[in-house]
């Protein structure tokens, strides 16, 4: 069977260089903690509570490349890099459930594309790296 995500609200937690370079205001925006510059983008709407099917997990890096690239990953690699996206991963190490959710992750590694997508500090658009996850996607 696939592996599935569970919607969360409709918004986004973007940072603040991100907001900065979306032209978007932080003034207006909810901290999403108080000690961190990462803000709440709301997007309206109605979040959708039916399972969706997750396709692909990519992570965003900044590199001194001249411009966007993305580097797929696979085998053994893209379990280490799945496992590295897991949302608190130390509350399975509390609970004693390590190894299992380890095994959950090898499970879902090969129905899920993976890859790293690297961008420069500055002299980018975000439709080029938009861009590169799209083609990805349809590949």
């Amino acid at each position: 069977m696939p592996p599935v995500l569970l919607p969360a609200g409709p918004s986004l937690m973007l940072w603040a260089d991100a907001l900065d370079h979306l032209k978007l205001s932080q003034a207006e925006l909810e901290p999403a903690r108080p000690e961190l510059e990462k803000y709440i983008l709301p997007q309206g709407g109605v979040a959708s509570s039916s399972p969706q099917p997750l396709r692909a997990v990519y992570e965003l890096e900044v590199t001194s490349a001249a411009e966007p690239a993305l580097k797929p990953v696979s085998g053994l690699r893209k379990v280490e890099f799945l496992a590295r996206s897991v949302y608190r991963p130390n509350f399975a190490v509390a609970m004693q459930r390590a190894p299992a959710s380890l095994a959950r992750i090898a499970a879902i590694a090969p129905h899920v594309r993976g890859g790293i997508v690297t961008r420069p500090v500055t002299g980018f658009s975000i439709a080029e790296v938009a861009d590169l996850i799209a083609g990805d996607l349809a590949a």
